[in-house]
């Protein structure tokens, strides 16, 4: 599946916080990385899916913070964007936006 980049306009360690919160008020499950600027956010099996997974790099870009998210949707071939939506989601309510594609 294809990787998504974004930008928010705050430092690192603020945007990384924020994440959490955002990410629970959404409905996924925060699963930190081996290293501080790498997680995981999953969502189990629903009725609608056979569960999803957003891998989250974090970097500092300047005076901002540049993420890059990896969707992955477990049990099919193709998302039909929905691994787009869930970052647009996540780097909106962040403050952010996606970079253009």
């Amino acid at each position: 599946m294809k990787s998504f980049t974004g930008t928010v306009p705050r430092p690192p360690e603020q945007v990384r916080a924020e994440i959490d919160q955002v990410a629970r008020a959404q409905g996924w499950a925060v699963h930190p990385g081996a290293l501080p600027a790498v997680l995981t956010l999953a969502k189990d099996v629903s009725s609608f899916s056979w569960g999803s997974t957003l891998k989250i790099r974090v970097a500092t870009l300047g005076d901002a913070t540049h993420l890059t998210i990896e969707p992955h949707e477990n049990g099919v071939l193709f998302d039909w964007g929905r691994g787009r939506r869930a970052a647009s989601r996540l780097v909106t309510a962040l403050g952010g936006a996606l970079d253009p594609s």
